[in-house]
């Protein structure tokens, strides 16, 4: 039996590509993610379910409409809570926002508190972060500037259509060299290494992060697409030489596992952890509907062995998540989340985002809440099943950034067609910007096309390098055999198969494809596209059996966008005036992104998160 390069199996990859098929839940990171990490269970998804037909979506609260899952929870009775636990901070969640925070707040002296409802921290861990004017940036002479800084803020903030607020955005280059500084130090001292170059040299499609680096020298690592400059701010943990990025952790990248060590920093530096315990009520103090000058002052949550009361006389710092699993927050904040595919994340059920709210916090409008879309990472069969749920990305490779458990070629800029059979987009634009374009086709899906001659035709993305493998033969032949591909050895029988039932079931409309593709292979021949503008390096002709066509859709990883803050990270009430006592780092905290996920600095989300968290912690401590 065969072994791919992590050594597994044939028959357990495919077994694994079932499991993509059924939208299987799978086991977060081993060693360190909780063994079931609050997953939802079906009572959980009743609860959170959108509404019917008959039922009003919507709630009115404190001046703000809101979705009906948001609703005001009645106050927890006083006779229900067994025991009390005071602190100066209390911070709530454990994972790469709430880590940070708690371990900068203790630094400076505060006895704090982390309640996370989860057995251990948070399992999910990128292995790249985006900081500026850190350390190892100032080394190679990059992205450490005063112009620098202004170039990206002003880029940042117009590809968002100055929906977010400037000031925030600067507020993560202004914070992220020392945040950044901070956390290196630690990674470091445990043994794993954090350098620049990695994602720079994926983009750059160079074969080491140290060749990566070097270049950085020389462009300052800044690089263009076609669309937008590209900001080299990531930092890759780990030892693994070869460039990229993983978001969550595997046993063959367990040297990038960086969030073990911060909890292990925190332990030392006296943070009290009360894990298994989920927050469910911020307490402020009575009045505050008509004074805001009313404080925060700690929380209830219910553990093990009942509720507990947590009073912080400093403050709390919100960093729970985003909302992914809560579908009606999703269908009113981000409605194209329930029409495509998400992350196994379940414990994200917008915790935070409701305990603000409750205490008068103001969530951002509808219309600023996005994701980071991975917009040709989804197969059809896990968009039309029940929960629409990606694998884990420890499954989801069987080589990182080189060989998906999906038919890769599906990934590169090759021929897409809808179930019209018609071309909708240059195919070349990459995941970040083609998610909402596939949402608009039928069922929001689209066929990807090469055919037998893909070790020469087919191309990895420019910048956007999902793949830099193309499929081998025996990979293909596993998609085929896993129901993720169909192979045929003319155009009209491959066709008839896209027809069958456990297809497209007759509606995609053949004659028409057969039109696009004479079209198609007409404009590549030409080495021009006057249809779309794909570059002439990725328009190579279909016409050489056999034939090969992946039915594919989008998907999204989490929902980035909450609660107002201002630039000191407190938290708004609906008068965007500072809710005393009351702090927010990473997805609870809105006013980052606006209505796009950066694409000019990837991996800026675990970047801000780690960099305002530990802000917010910090001007916590020190009344700010």
């Amino acid at each position: 039996m065969t072994k791919n390069e992590k050594g597994m199996s044939r028959r357990s990859f495919l077994g694994m590509a079932g499991a993509t098929a059924a939208g299987a839940i799978a086991a977060g990171m081993a060693g360190c993610a909780p063994a079931e990490p609050k997953k939802a269970g079906e009572a959980d998804l009743a609860a959170t379910g959108s509404a019917t037909a008959s039922e009003p979506k919507t709630i009115e609260f404190n001046g703000q409409t809101l979705p009906k899952s948001m609703a005001k929870l009645d106050p927890i009775a006083e006779d229900k809570i067994t025991s009390v636990v005071d602190c100066d901070v209390l911070v709530v969640g454990a994972g790469i926002s709430g880590l940070p925070a708690a371990c900068i707040a203790a630094e400076k002296g505060a006895k704090v508190v982390c309640v996370e409802k989860g057995s251990a921290p948070c399992a999910t861990r990128p292995t790249g972060l985006s900081w500026f004017g850190t350390k190892k940036l100032k080394e190679l002479g990059v992205l450490c500037t005063e112009e620098e800084k202004a170039t990206i803020v002003k880029d940042v903030f117009g590809g968002a259509n100055a929906s977010s607020k400037q000031e925030i955005v600067k507020l993560w280059l202004d914070e992220s060299g020392e945040a950044g500084d901070y956390l290196t130090e630690i990674i470091e001292a445990s043994g794993i290494p954090v350098r620049v170059g990695g994602y720079y040299g994926y983009y750059k499609h160079f074969d080491t992060v140290t060749e990566g680096a070097e270049d950085m020298k020389k462009t300052g690592g800044i690089y263009n697409d076609s669309y937008w400059n590209m900001y080299a701010l990531q930092h890759q943990v780990g030892e693994n030489e070869k460039p990229g990025v993983c978001l969550w952790g595997r046993e063959d990248l367990s040297d990038a596992d960086w969030l073990t060590p911060i909890y292990n920093h925190a332990v030392e530096l006296g943070v009290e952890f009360l894990f298994s315990t989920t927050a469910e009520q911020l307490e402020r103090e009575e009045g505050w509907e008509d004074d805001d000058t009313k404080r925060v002052t700690g929380c209830v949550a219910k553990g093990p062995d009942g509720y507990v009361r947590v009073n912080a006389s400093k403050g709390v710092v919100l960093a729970t998540g985003g909302f992914d699993w809560d579908d009606d927050m999703v269908d009113y904040y981000y409605p194209i989340g329930l029409r495509t595919c998400r992350t196994w994340q379940k414990w994200m059920t917008g915790d935070g985002h409701k305990m603000g709210v409750w205490v008068g916090a103001k969530m951002e409008d509808p219309g600023q809440y996005v994701s980071h879309m991975m917009g040709t990472v989804a197969p059809a069969v896990v968009q039309r099943s029940d929960e629409r749920m990606m694998q884990t990305e420890s499954q989801a490779f069987i080589t990182p950034w080189v060989e998906w458990a999906l038919p890769s070629n599906a990934l590169a800029p090759v021929l897409y067609v809808n179930q019209n059979g018609e071309r909708f987009m240059n195919e070349e634009i990459g995941y970040f910007m083609s998610g909402p374009v596939i949402d608009k086709q039928p069922e929001g899906l689209f066929w990807a096309f090469w055919d037998g001659d893909s070790e020469n035709k087919v191309k990895p993305h420019k910048f956007d390098r999902l793949v830099d493998g193309i499929d081998t033969d025996e990979h293909s032949e596993m998609m085929i055999e896993a129901g993720l591909l169909i192979k045929a050895d003319t155009i009209d029988e491959l066709i008839e198969k896209m027809n069958a039932a456990e297809w497209d079931n007759g509606r995609f409309d053949g004659e028409k494809f057969k039109e696009t593709l004479a079209r198609y292979n007409e404009l590549c021949a030409a080495g021009k596209d006057d249809d779309f503008y794909k570059p002439a390096e990725w328009m190579t002709t279909i016409d050489t059996p056999p034939f090969y066509a992946a039915e594919m859709g989008s998907s999204w990883m989490t929902t980035v966008g909450g609660l107002e803050i201002d630039d000191k990270l407190h938290v708004l009430d609906v008068n965007r005036q500072p809710i005393p006592g009351l702090y927010a780092g990473g997805n609870p905290a809105g006013c980052f992104y606006g209505n796009i996920y950066a694409p000019q600095v990837p991996m800026s989300l675990s970047g801000h998160s780690t960099t305002l968290s530990y802000v917010a912690a910090r001007n916590c401590v020190d009344g700010i």
